[in-house]
Formats: structure tokens, C-alpha cells, sequence
């Protein structure tokens, strides 16, 4: 086989603070997302040992693809106010090898 696919699982909604309406969107999903990478990242960044490298890489993707999705949507996802000084830090790692 050439890839593996995975089916997601189906989700369990609660209220989300939007009057009851359930419904879960895409644009939703995508700050989620980003608000969890940008997380992630952080723990990479602030590790002292090597960390995984091929994860580093991956979530710096991740978070690339969630930023080009709320910018071709005009949106501004929670938690934006943070990832300027994570994504300097990245980029010297990338870099440098060392952090900021």
C-alpha cells in the first residue's frame, strides 16, 4: 500500500459558547490546530536536549498550513498574539541551532 489513511473517529461536540449551535467548522478546527502546534512547538523550542527533529519539522508545517488557511480566509485565529516570538525562536533554531 502506498499510504495509510486514517479514518477519524467521530467527534463528541459540546457547547462551545456559540448558543447552542453545535455545529463545528472548519475555520474552528484550523485555530485549534494552530493553538496546539504553536503548544507544541513551544515544548520544542524549550527543550534543552535535541529534540525529535522530524516532529519539529512536521509541526513547523502544520502551523505553515493552518497560518496560509486563516489568511486565504481573512481570519485571525486565537492565540496569534503569541506565535511572533515563537516563530523567531524557531527560525534561529532553523537557523543558528541555538535559541533566543
Amino acid at each position: 500500500m502506498a499510504g495509510m489513511t486514517v479514518t477519524p473517529a467521530p467527534m463528541a461536540v459540546t457547547d462551545m459558547g456559540n448558543g447552542g449551535n453545535n455545529a463545528v467548522t472548519a475555520s474552528y478546527v484550523n485555530s485549534f490546530r494552530i493553538s496546539a502546534v504553536a503548544d507544541r512547538l513551544a515544548m520544542h523550542v524549550r527543550a534543552t536536549p535535541k529534540s525529535n527533529a522530524f516532529e519539529f519539522f512536521n509541526l513547523c508545517l502544520s502551523l505553515a498550513r493552518g497560518i496560509d488557511y486563516s489568511v486565504a480566509n481573512q481570519e485571525v485565529p486565537g492565540g496569534v498574539q503569541y506565535l511572533p516570538r515563537l516563530l523567531k525562536q524557531v527560525t534561529s533554531i532553523i537557523r543558528y541551532g541555538c535559541q533566543v
